[in-house]
């Protein structure tokens, strides 16, 4: 599990830093709710699936949706 984890977080680390960021901290979190889980159902769960889908989305919104609007936030001037 953990060498997908891994790759994922680097191969996101080389886009850029938010990618990196959002990667790393949505896998902690779904590891975090895989152990909620576990603590519900009682029974052995799969950490994989919900750990990368959550990363795999979030690096995929980061990269597409957040990082061009941040672009274009640092480009424009704002005045107070």
């Amino acid at each position: 599990d953990f060498i997908f984890y891994s790759v994922l977080v680097a191969k996101s680390a080389q886009y850029s830093f938010t990618c990196f960021a959002s990667s790393f901290l949505v896998i902690l979190a779904g590891l975090g709710g895989t152990l909620v889980l576990l603590a519900v159902y009682k029974h052995a769960l799969p950490a994989l699936p919900i750990s990368i889908f959550l990363a795999v989305t979030f690096y995929l919104l980061t990269r597409f949706c957040i990082e061009p609007w941040i672009h274009v936030l640092m480009t424009t001037p704002f005045y107070v």
